[in-house]
């Protein structure tokens, strides 16, 4: 029976169709709790909270690495960026250090670089934790599509993979290469700083393939598949590559189109549109986000649920925080701690689980510890179980969800909602 139990770990299998509703956390079988497991090579890793220890578990629901930590997020290019005693390092996969932590600030890594802040400036370093690129910028964002954009003094431009300036710093604004294309803003001349920007694109050369000299066009959006987000006036609609017009502005607000689907405001709700510019979920939302596993994360009223791309009703609004699904699962805000949620609405991490009991699987560390040598100090002898990390106040998160970063990839900054 005790068996059973350790293989059922915390899963508790559900569907929430769309005409019936469950709270998701609502239920518990006392008993089940986690596992403390051995890291295996197919595992994603998920960060998950303790007492405000934070630490890694599976795709499983298994804890992987020990929540040990100040503050964890999922692995990025191979790498986990944690934050312990106001610093912040890079574990490997395995849960090794392999930057230690001495930055007060540091950004994921893309394409093998990351960003790092000092006071001199913004620099970036590579994964050996060497500071490749001098540290000599006001800001900067990710690498993306072989490029970085960095802001100097108050004109922005673009670096290439061997930190070369290859598209100078001239522009007012700018975002990330995507499908080929950076949005910027043309530098206007002294005195007219208040005018409404020169918007466009430019490719990875540098070269200007769409301006819009009109100054119709408020704002602009990134390629994803083959179409970029425009604002015309105060509404939006989509272009395609060839900077043409294909969804003609209509909606309050948009987001960029992910898995053929958009989601776009219209009279003070959202829906979702097909890249025909089609209905295929009628505003119904008071917020919505981009689609991801098949599933979008949607708010009614001041609870997040989430819909297929039809806009039916997956799992029910019932949280008060959640983000988009990574990896077939979604992290989900339950007071007073959060869990996970698997596609079907299954439960993958309780917030009760760890709290109740913690089973020891971990077979290197039994082979190790409980035999050569003294066991681990959160390792009670007797039983197969692991004592929780004593409940601690909680650290403010230093770094806003990853999800949220493409609201802010954009030179200079804009500030933080």
């Amino acid at each position: 029976m005790q068996m059973l139990l350790l293989l059922s770990l915390i899963v508790l299998g559900d569907t929430t169709g769309a005409a019936e509703f469950r709270e998701m956390f609502a239920f518990y079988n006392p008993g089940v709790g986690v596992k403390f497991a051995d890291i295996k090579g197919n595992d994603q890793f998920f960060p998950i909270n303790i007492n405000n220890h934070w630490g890694l578990m599976n795709q499983s629901g298994d804890i992987n690495i020990w929540p040990e930590y100040d503050w964890t997020e999922e692995p990025y290019d191979g790498q986990l960026r944690v934050v312990i005693d106001g610093k912040t390092g890079f574990l490997n996969v395995m849960g090794n250090w392999s930057i230690k932590p001495i930055f007060d600030r540091a950004d994921r890594f893309s394409e093998g670089f990351a960003a790092v802040t000092s006071p001199n400036g913004v620099g970036f370093i590579d994964r050996r934790g060497l500071l490749v690129f001098e540290a000599k910028y006001k800001d900067a964002l990710r690498f993306s599509e072989g490029y970085a954009a960095v802001q100097i003094d108050d004109r922005c431009g673009f670096i290439d993979r061997r930190g070369q300036v290859v598209i100078p710093a001239r522009y007012s604004k700018v975002k990330s290469f995507h499908d080929g294309f950076a949005a910027v803003a043309f530098a206007l001349p002294a005195g007219h700083e208040d005018d409404q920007p020169v918007l466009g694109y430019i490719d990875t050369r540098g070269k200007t393939v769409f301006m819009d000299s009109s100054r119709r066009v408020t704002d602009l959006g990134d390629f994803r598949q083959g179409y970029a987000r425009v604002r015309v006036g105060k509404l939006w609609g989509y272009m395609s590559k060839d900077f043409r017009i294909r969804i003609e502005p209509r909606f309050a607000d948009a987001r960029d189109f992910s898995e053929d689907v958009a989601a776009v405001k219209m009279d003070d709700k959202w829906g979702y549109i097909d890249l025909s510019g089609g209905w295929v979920a009628k505003p119904m939302f008071d917020w919505a986000h981009e689609l991801h596993d098949g599933s979008a994360m949607v708010q009614v009223k001041d609870l997040f649920g989430y819909v297929d791309r039809a806009g039916g009703w997956r799992i029910r609004p019932q949280f008060a925080y959640a983000e988009p699904y990574r990896n077939k699962i979604a992290h989900v805000q339950a007071a007073p701690n959060f869990g996970y949620v698997g596609l079907s609405g299954n439960i993958v991490w309780h917030p009760k689980a760890p709290l109740d009991v913690i089973w020891y699987e971990r077979r290197a560390d039994r082979v190790r510890g409980m035999i050569d040598s003294p066991p681990p100090a959160h390792v009670r002898l007797g039983g197969g179980k692991v004592i929780p990390p004593d409940p601690r106040e909680p650290v403010e998160p230093p770094y806003p969800p990853d999800w949220k970063y493409r609201d802010r990839d954009m030179l200079p900054r804009p500030p933080e909602k």
